[in-house]
């Protein structure tokens, strides 16, 4: 506090970013097992393997689902993965503020098909809302999707360029991420690359306070 320069309100004390991953580079396996970085997941609904180094949804017709059991630092983050879908009417979901004991989460969900390509919903209890369809921009196999939750703003994005956005309040404070899909056959939606951080604000750069140059203030 002695180095705030006047003016300038206390923002108190900031946590710092946590960021977690997962390659899958594994042997096969009947559970999504332990990432190399120690932390566990937990299958929530259906059933998820490890196959061929990656995360492979197994369960047929109905929805399956995992969480990463290591918290991040705030609410307001962002869950993403290299993601493959091998048949049409498939969907598969990057989810985030999964909460640590219960199936409930924001999901962003693409599929290959021609309704609903891009749809943002929420599970709470188990129990799924769609809240945003979009129709355009059909999803490309290996695209990166991309959860960021960050107040009560969605937004879902491919390979970088944001496919749908909105709003929603029904879900706070949880600091957990995961996946999620619904196939028409074992093996046909898979994860790879997983990642999951905090939103960071962009540095501002201040005048410190005796004037002798610049110091970042994250903001």
């Amino acid at each position: 506090r002695r180095f705030i320069p006047q003016g300038l309100p206390d923002e108190g004390m900031l946590e710092p970013p946590t960021v977690i991953t997962d390659s899958f580079d594994r042997a096969d396996s009947v559970t999504l097992g332990t990432s190399s970085e120690g932390w566990s997941w937990t299958e929530v609904q259906g059933d998820i393997n490890i196959v061929t180094n990656q995360a492979s949804q197994i369960t047929n017709g109905a929805p399956a689902g995992a969480r990463a059991e290591s918290d991040l630092a705030t609410a307001d983050h962002y869950s993403q993965a290299n993601c493959t879908i091998t048949i049409a009417s498939s969907e598969m979901t990057l989810a985030a503020r999964f909460a640590a004991a219960a199936n409930t989460a924001y999901h962003y969900a693409a599929k290959q098909g021609e309704a609903n390509r891009h749809k943002l919903a929420k599970v709470i209890a188990g129990v799924g809302t769609s809240l945003f369809t979009d129709d355009t921009n059909q999803f490309t196999d290996g695209d990166v999707l991309r959860l960021e939750v960050s107040g009560s703003s969605l937004i879902g994005k491919a390979a970088g360029v944001t496919r749908i956005s909105g709003t929603d309040t029904a879900i706070t404070g949880n600091l957990r991420a995961g996946i999620r899909a619904f196939a028409n056959g074992a093996n046909r939606c898979k994860w790879d690359n997983f990642e999951a951080g905090d939103l960071v604000a962009a540095a501002t750069v201040i005048q410190d306070v005796i004037g002798r140059g610049v110091v970042p203030f994250a903001r």
